[in-house]
């Protein structure tokens, strides 16, 4: 038996016209061809793979373990008429999804998951070597700014099977080298 597709030339009882009752033999059909892509896109989002990403400005870090912060973001878009300017006062609802509790308004940076008391997105630090969070700027014995953060990242939103959000970006921390006062060479220098 093959398949046919019936073509309505009249409404069914109550309300359903013509146009009704073709317009749902036409989904049926785009479903039946898309089966394929409908179950893959199922999956990523049972699976937690369902992302989304916009460019954010890092406004405050709060330190959460050595050398890593969660960070305070705002989103911004590059205006191109006005030598690249920055503007950050978009209408809310025009980026991301609805925050959940636990991660209200913080994003995290990937790059710091390895970072000890010692050692810098796995590379050991240097005496005298301090890094702060992404956009501070160094104040001096070993101490960043912690607000009016100037960072700049591509943000990312990832939903977990549970529905859960994580914003998060990837960005290297700055880092900044004190000056270690040497002694002179033996033998008198010059």
């Amino acid at each position: 038996m093959s398949f046919q597709r019936p073509i309505f030339n009249k409404g069914l009882f109550g309300r359903a016209n013509v146009s009704v009752c073709n317009l749902w033999t036409d989904s049926a059909e785009v479903v039946a061809q898309n089966t394929e892509g409908i179950a893959w896109a199922t999956q990523q989002l049972v699976r937690g793979r369902i992302e989304e990403s916009w460019l954010a400005r890092l406004t405050e870090a709060v330190q959460i373990g050595p050398y890593r912060w969660k960070y305070r973001f705002e989103p911004f878009t590059i205006d191109l008429s006005n030598n690249l300017a920055v503007a950050t006062n978009l209408q809310p609802g025009t980026f991301g999804s609805t925050l959940d509790t636990e991660h209200h308004h913080y994003a995290f940076n990937i790059r710091e998951l390895r970072n000890t008391a010692d050692k810098l997105d796995g590379s050991l630090l240097n005496l005298g070597t301090s890094a702060g969070p992404v956009g501070s700027t160094y104040i001096g014995n070993d101490q960043w700014t912690l607000a009016g953060l100037q960072g700049y990242v591509h943000l990312h939103l990832e939903y977990d099977a549970q529905g859960k959000t994580l914003y998060w970006f990837d960005c290297p921390n700055p880092i900044e080298c004190e000056q270690i006062p040497q002694e002179p060479p033996p033998g008198g220098g010059e």
